[in-house]
């Protein structure tokens, strides 16, 4: 599927940045901002006494039935000292997944928000509650 966002790539990672903020306040989370771009946190989720590290991705690319998502940084993955969660966006369907790096293993992962039942990483589509 080709994206249909006008958007560069960085605009695009802002877009989603900025759907995860409005999401999360939806799911009643406050949210901090990190400034700047060289950390591989995007967002600060707070709940209560609990505070979350999130990394914001977002795909719109379909291959062999599944959407693909880099959950990597130039230097390879994001590992739990660095960041706690990756937050993706399916852009086409408008779902969220909530991943904790820690189940984690790939550079690239399949979602499959279009099947009732579609691999290991379905347990956390729009698993918010993990943030709170």
């Amino acid at each position: 599927m080709k994206n249909k966002h006008p958007f560069d790539c960085k605009r695009r990672g802002e877009w989603a940045e900025a759907w995860f903020c409005a999401a999360a306040l939806h799911h009643d989370l406050r949210i901090a901002r990190m400034l700047g771009a060289s950390d591989p946190i995007d967002h600060i989720v707070v709940s209560g006494p609990k505070m979350s590290r999130v990394q914001v991705k977002r795909t719109t690319v379909v291959k062999r039935r599944a959407y693909r998502v880099a959950v990597h940084h130039r230097h390879g993955l994001y590992r739990s000292a660095d960041v706690d969660f990756i937050a993706v966006l399916i852009i086409p369907t408008s779902t969220w997944y909530i991943i904790p790096v820690a189940e984690i293993k790939a550079l690239v992962i399949p979602l499959y928000p279009h099947l009732l039942c579609g691999g290991p990483f379905e347990k956390f589509r729009e698993a918010w509650h993990l943030l709170q």
